[in-house]
């Protein structure tokens, strides 16, 4: 289905590696670094939970290429709510799902060669890779924006269009939880009937989750993660 998808995209110089077993894929890891994407299962015949050791093993070695979850069960999904993944695809995977996982994936990483946003503010374009922002905070009446990042700096500025528009200009990631918050769903570590946690190394969140948000919240963040979008 990859090769399929590359082919449709005019995409001439794909590589992929496929490995059979967990050890033999953490012996290339030094390897592996200019990787865009690991498929992981997350079972394997002698593990239920192999899948999400070898991702922390990926992060653990500083590899910032994209994660996606293969497997037969939605049980683990919650789990992967720990690791920085970027879909959950259940088995059989579907093609369009996949396709459209693919597609979203490029488009982001066309911006910068890196997976990025660009935020329209203050008359500029800024850019900030998607997997440095923790979450937004906005102030919608002042149409004042931060962007609070995962090695714990943030970014203000003034939004030149309104809030709604920001909303809807974001990647499938970002879910609005609260109405002066914006949460990165890959950093999402748990959550609460009055907030969500996020977390990123070692920096932590607790975000307030609004009541009126709350169910549209977390079915999206289900539905993120399922590869739905």
């Amino acid at each position: 289905m990859i090769r399929r998808w590359a082919g449709e995209q005019s995409i001439n110089d794909l590589v992929i590696r496929e490995y059979d077993s967990v050890q033999s894929l953490s012996f290339d890891l030094p390897e592996l670094h200019s990787f865009d994407i690991f498929f992981l299962d997350i079972m394997t015949p002698h593990s239920h939970n192999a899948g999400f050791r070898l991702a922390e093993k990926i992060r653990s070695e500083s590899i910032r290429a994209t994660i996606i979850f293969t497997t037969n069960s939605a049980e683990y999904m919650s789990d992967a709510f720990e690791i920085f993944t970027y879909r959950y695809l259940l088995k059989p995977v579907n093609a369009k799902k996949l396709f459209e996982a693919l597609d979203s994936l490029r488009e982001a990483r066309s911006i910068t060669g890196r997976y990025a946003t660009v935020f329209h503010v203050s008359g500029q374009e800024l850019l900030v890779e998607n997997d440095q922002v923790l979450y937004l905070e906005v102030n919608a009446r002042l149409r004042l924006i931060t962007i609070r990042k995962t090695d714990g700096s943030s970014l203000e500025a003034r939004i030149t269009d309104s809030f709604n528009r920001l909303l809807e200009s974001l990647p499938d990631e970002f879910i609005q939880c609260h109405r002066g918050f914006v949460i990165n769903s890959n950093h999402v570590e748990g959550y609460s009937n009055k907030a969500v946690f996020l977390r990123c190394g070692e920096e932590k969140a607790e975000i307030p989750l609004g009541k009126k948000f709350r169910e549209d919240f977390i079915n999206k963040l289900i539905d993120y993660h399922k590869g739905t979008f």
